[in-house]
């Protein structure tokens, strides 16, 4: 807020923005955030790959087995199944079926790109939860989401094998489904902001009497050092407001 001492009833610098309610930050412990300790360890066994970055599939006999490699390039090669199972019992002594041959190929060959997906996710969650975000903010943040999911949903238009009929039906059901979520978080955090303003972790102030309390003490004031004390006071709320 710029000082004007000539006219002393300007109201505070819309630029601040609204600061009601103003919150006390609550600071995550270790259980509030899912990806900190057991959690995240238990996530990342659900990815399969091994310590070269390969997908490996524990249960698999051929993704344990020292041939792996080999019985790939062979299997590439257009070397029949016969020889793969005859080059792996010579040297290894175990016996793969041709089913097992197929299933591997078909569902562990060159599957690590979905793996790395999982773990660039679980990253990104990691890392969102490392930052000292309050439960309230997490719900606004899934609030934005939804609500970007649901322009996202209505702005499609016809395209391919779907009618407008096939759209609109598609919109509707969507439409619905995420609004029924949203209406659960936001019911989660009207709960959250009583039970924190019976507890005194949440402080509210009608804007009105914000204004008019800020507007009457810059009217009282008698000096600059009095006047910035006022300002500083109303940029440090506008800050706290924030967090």
């Amino acid at each position: 807020m710029n000082e004007n001492p000539d006219n002393l009833d300007l109201p505070p610098d819309e630029s601040m923005g609204e600061i009601i309610p103003i919150e006390e930050e609550l600071i995550p412990s270790s259980s509030d955030s899912f990806f900190m300790g057991d959690a995240e360890k238990a996530m990342r066994q659900l990815v399969n790959v091994n310590s070269s970055n390969i997908y490996h599939e524990p249960t698999c006999i051929i993704c344990s087995s020292s041939s792996r490699t080999k019985i790939e390039e062979m299997y590439v090669a257009k070397n029949t199944k016969e020889d793969i199972i005859q080059y792996v019992k010579s040297h290894s002594g175990i016996e793969l079926s041709n089913s097992l041959i197929e299933n591997h190929m078909i569902y562990h060959y060159e599957k690590g790109v979905r793996e790395h997906v999982k773990t660039a996710y679980i990253d990104r969650l990691r890392r969102l939860s490392s930052q000292e975000t309050t439960t309230l903010s997490r719900i606004r943040m899934s609030i934005d989401a939804l609500t970007e999911r649901i322009v996202g949903i209505n702005s499609i238009v016809p395209c391919g094998d779907l009618n407008e009929t096939d759209i609109e039906k598609i919109k509707s059901s969507e439409t619905a489904r995420l609004t029924r979520t949203m209406t659960q978080l936001l019911q989660l955090q009207a709960n959250m902001m009583g039970e924190m303003k019976d507890s005194g972790e949440l402080i509210t102030i009608p804007k009105k009497a914000f204004v008019k309390f800020f507007n009457d003490a810059l009217v009282s004031a008698k000096t600059d050092v009095e006047r910035n004390i006022i300002n500083n006071l109303l940029t440090t709320l506008g800050e706290l407001s924030q967090m």
